[in-house]
């Protein structure tokens, strides 16, 4: 059985070229005719959207970019007077870095920022957006409300401290299926489907245990452009750095620095992705990079219109390095992350290997 590699940046140009078709680049919000400015409110600023698609539209702008610094600049380009709940929340880390280590200061500082969720749960004292959308908190104001044609629409359904648990972000997380060597069977049910199993090294603390840092790893498949003929799809791996620093009350999270350096590879195969990158402002770090699949016809079909097996290869990085500003020294992680398997059709996207 020939094996193929799955390439999504070939299979892009391809179809593009092929078929006539651009991937989609949604404008930014404020582009549009039927998107207004902001406006002055009674209860506040609020982005004000002609209609529903007009919303999802400037979403779908939002979530095209990288970094939280490019997401802010974009909404404040077109709209400079309107401060987002985003916006609050990283002024909000940035000066609980400072923050005064006495009772006064945190319930201060605490009710300034009362727009924000603040669990106090055990040693978590930290505070966190209210919206499980991180994205859409960009276009929120202090509320997590917008207007959409006459009505305001809240956003904020973050209510109870399970919600940050099951999203990733709480200092206190769920168990998390590890390393494992033999490959993981799921269902591939799109547009987009998380890949078991995933990797969580567990908190570490720095020699004066004031600092600590906590990195996870998970992989994803993504349809992200379907036709006719073609399935276009993107699996990718995804590091999620967390820090918290310690105060009197306990741990909260705030804005920092960190730079991931290191080698991932597929054992038994010539694939490899040499990853050397830096981070700023609150945690946690996000870091996305496409891996390679393999794909194999699942009962000899010679033809792309058929149903086909893709495998996702054990994935290792040894002696991957963090630097982290709250510790002297860099830290060290050697990670490898069990394979996994699935039914998919990929009708179109799929090169021959060399």
């Amino acid at each position: 059985m020939k094996k193929l590699i799955f390439i999504l940046s070939m299979i892009v140009s391809m179809l593009s070229a092929c078929n006539g078709v651009d991937t989609p680049q949604p404008p930014v919000s404020g582009e549009t005719d039927s998107v207004t400015k902001t406006r002055s409110e009674e209860n506040g600023n609020i982005l004000t959207f002609a209609s529903e698609h007009d919303f999802e539209v400037a979403l779908a702008n939002i979530a095209s970019l990288e970094s939280t610094e490019d997401k802010l600049m974009s909404v404040k380009e077109k709209f400079p007077n309107f401060i987002s709940i985003q916006e609050i929340y990283g002024n909000a880390l940035a000066e609980a870095e400072n923050l005064e280590e006495d009772e006064a200061s945190y319930l201060n500082f605490k009710e300034r920022y009362s727009s924000l969720y603040f669990p106090m749960i055990a040693e978590d004292a930290g505070f966190y957006i209210p919206m499980s959308n991180l994205n859409t908190a960009f276009l929120m104001n202090e509320k997590c409300e917008v207007r959409i044609g006459n009505t305001i629409k809240s956003m904020k359904d973050i209510v109870d401290y399970s919600q940050l648990v099951e999203l990733g972000r709480a200092y206190y997380s769920n168990p998390l299926n590890t390393t494992a060597d033999s490959y993981t069977e799921f269902n591939f049910d799109g547009p987009k489907s998380n890949i078991p199993p995933t990797y969580e090294a567990g908190w570490r603390y720095n020699n004066d245990r004031d600092r600590m840092i906590n990195l996870k790893m998970d992989r994803q498949v993504v349809k992200y452009l379907e036709l006719p003929t073609y399935t276009v799809c993107e699996s990718r791996l995804h590091i999620e750095i967390s820090f918290r620093k310690k105060t009197w009350l306990g741990w909260v999270n705030y804005s920092s620095n960190t730079n991931i350096a290191g080698k991932f590879e597929y054992p038994n195969s010539v694939w490899a992705y040499e990853l050397d990158k830096s981070n700023s402002g609150n945690s946690s770090h996000d870091i996305w990079f496409t891996i390679p699949i393999e794909v194999q016809p699942t009962s000899g079909a010679s033809d792309l219109q058929g149903a086909y097996r893709a495998i996702f290869p054990k994935i290792t990085a040894t002696n991957l390095k963090i630097i982290y500003r709250g510790f002297a020294d860099p830290i060290s992680y050697n990670v490898s992350i069990g394979g996994a398997t699935c039914i998919m059709r990929v009708a179109g996207a799929i090169i021959p290997s060399l």
